[in-house]
């Protein structure tokens, strides 16, 4: 009996020894083959995938994105930049003006000079007069005199005062021509002086004059207000720009450099530059803002005023730059380059601005003192990657 148990006994363990066997070695096998695949992974995985895209040495323009409003601008107000009388008013409400266009015309304040030379005409008038007057009354009393002596050859008195009448006729004559000579030459000068102090004040916007603010023989101040004109394009773009841009684009506007946007809405897209820089104060916060034209005269509607838009204002150019993604920029400072071996090679880089693509993606524009024109730069983000390494090209886009 005690055999017959002890037999089983180690039958049982047997079998129990043969499961436990066949268990182990089914999960070394597994331990084996998963291994194995993540070997032939990490194979794999050690040539990265990119993509690339092929840079141009150009000149770019750093592009921004605003967020504006269309506005329209308050009546203009017309002042004279100079003092007078008006002696001419060529404008009336409802009138439309054009740049240069003569508006009004005044008559500046007589100099010294002016009114000294008024005075010496009308001498010299008063003296020609005086002498025409004796004139005459020198010849009238020739002909009394001939008339009245009969025997005028006997007669020395008569012919003594023919004599002294006939040389005062003959001083009065000349006396008359010189002062008249002189008379024509100044009132020559005068005339000239005359149209010296007309000044023709000319229109510098064009509109509508909604009110006419001065009148005929009134005198006028310098920057005494004329008129109130309706500007024909009355329609600007006010947008806030960030700070760390407002000292480029008070330079750009010094320098005269012409600042390009577009501008879109709902409806449709249209050009405009910029035209001032400001700063606005809305009782909680100061921003600088820009203030921009449309390129066209544009008219707007009612419901657009004051509406939302979109602006993509281009500053000033860089030239001898390259424009990537963002993905390209390593570190912030190098960017790295595929070979026709599909090697990696690594640049130095340094980011000089920032700019807006067709599809309204953010690209960075950066120099480098390596010579990256026509080049496949990898513009796909990896964790770890160096000069050196080999690559698979994924696809390639262009710039």
């Amino acid at each position: 009996m005690v055999v017959t148990t002890t037999k089983r006994l180690w039958g049982q363990n047997h079998i129990i020894l043969s499961v436990v066997s066949a268990t182990i070695i089914t999960s070394l096998v597994s331990y084996w083959a998963i291994q194995s695949d993540e070997q032939v992974t990490n194979v794999v995985d050690d040539t990265l995938l990119v993509n690339i895209m092929k840079v141009y040495k150009q000149t770019q323009a750093p592009m921004i994105s605003l967020h504006g409003k269309a506005k329209l601008s308050q009546p203009l107000v017309g002042t004279a930049h100079a003092s007078g009388t008006v002696v001419e008013l060529m404008i009336k409400p409802g009138m439309h003006i054009v740049p240069g266009q003569a508006i009004i015309q005044i008559e500046k304040p007589a100099t010294p000079e002016y009114n000294e030379l008024l005075a010496n005409i009308e001498y010299v008038n008063n003296e020609v007069k005086k002498a025409e007057l004796e004139l005459g009354t020198f010849e009238k009393q020739i002909t009394i005199l001939t008339k009245e002596v009969v025997n005028k050859a006997s007669n020395p008195a008569f012919a003594q005062t023919i004599k002294k009448h006939t040389a005062l006729i003959k001083e009065r004559k000349n006396s008359i021509q010189l002062n008249k000579t002189k008379l024509t030459n100044m009132q020559t000068e005068l005339r000239s002086q005359q149209q010296s102090r007309l000044i023709t004040l000319t229109a510098h916007k064009e509109g509508i004059i909604e009110k006419v603010l001065v009148s005929d023989k009134q005198v006028l101040q310098t920057n005494d207000s004329i008129y109130v004109l309706k500007l024909h394009d009355n329609i600007f773009v006010e947008a806030t720009i960030p700070d760390n841009t407002s000292t480029i684009i008070r330079r750009a506007l010094d320098n005269k450099v012409n600042l390009k946007a577009k501008v879109y809405n709902a409806k449709t897209t249209y050009s405009a530059r910029l035209t001032s820089l400001y700063t606005a104060n809305d009782g909680r916060s100061t921003q600088v803002k820009v203030s921009l034209k449309p390129s066209s005269i544009m008219h707007l509607a009612d419901d657009e005023a004051d509406k939302p838009l979109l602006v993509r204002l281009a500053l000033p150019q860089i030239p001898n730059s390259y424009t990537l993604p963002e993905d390209a920029i390593y570190h912030g400072d190098r960017v790295y380059s595929v070979n026709s071996d599909k090697i990696l090679q690594a640049h130095r880089v340094k980011i000089v601005g920032k700019t807006i693509n067709n599809e309204g993606q953010p690209y960075i524009i950066v120099r480098s003192k390596d010579n990256l024109n026509d080049r496949n730069i990898m513009v796909s983000k990896q964790a770890y990657v160096l000069s050196g390494m080999r690559v698979e090209v994924n696809n390639a886009t262009k710039n």
